[in-house]
């Protein structure tokens, strides 16, 4: 929904969390000497409305999807396209530097298997991922392994971090990105826990 008191140069900010290029609480994480970044509105079959995390959910998504176009047009490794575009920004570095180390990058896969990597700020905190996935000769999709890396300053209770960003949180967000009912209430935590 539109936030008319958000409105700042004809822009709503929070539809475009992430992607700010002066410091905040969603600050785009890259160094892009021509930079544009223009939206349009629109209403998804995806409903959003119960999501704790809206325009950064799908801000991520789209801008760490077209990191990886971009990397594979210059015939770069995804991982280091993205570092060399980071260096003026120290702790976007280091979430996805950790989710690369922890998550093995560039160690050999089975064959079939594929690892991708991401990185994106919200809400003032700094987050990374490698996922290794793999997809079925039916076309279903596996998630073999995903590694978190999160820094979101001072942690005061640290459960309170572990288990949205390790738990449910992650597995809601496969389910809205994967699964065709995504308009289906989200019923039983525990029954989606143990199908993926």
């Amino acid at each position: 929904m539109l936030n008319p008191k958000g409105i700042v140069d004809g822009k709503d900010l929070r539809q475009l969390q992430g992607y700010s290029a002066t410091p905040g609480d969603a600050q785009l994480g890259y160094s892009v000497p021509n930079l544009l970044i223009e939206y349009a509105m629109r209403n998804t079959h995806v409903p959003v409305g119960p999501w704790r995390g809206v325009n950064t959910n799908q801000n991520g998504v789209y801008m760490e999807c077209f990191m990886d176009e971009v990397a594979k047009a210059a015939g770069k490794d995804p991982l280091e396209f993205r570092r060399a575009l980071m260096k003026d920004f120290p702790k976007h570095l280091a979430v996805l530097n950790a989710a690369a180390e922890k998550g093995d990058w560039g160690k050999p896969l089975p064959a079939g298997v594929h690892r991708g990597i991401a990185q994106f700020m919200g809400y003032g905190s700094y987050s990374a991922a490698t996922a290794e996935v793999s997809i079925s000769s039916q076309g279903k999709l596996k998630v073999h392994r995903m590694v978190l890396a999160l820094n979101c300053g001072h942690a005061v209770n640290p459960s309170q971090i572990e288990g949205p960003g390790a738990g449910i949180g992650r597995l809601r967000s496969h389910r809205h990105a994967l699964w065709r009912n995504a308009g289906r209430e989200w019923a039983d935590d525990k029954s989606q826990l143990r199908q993926l």
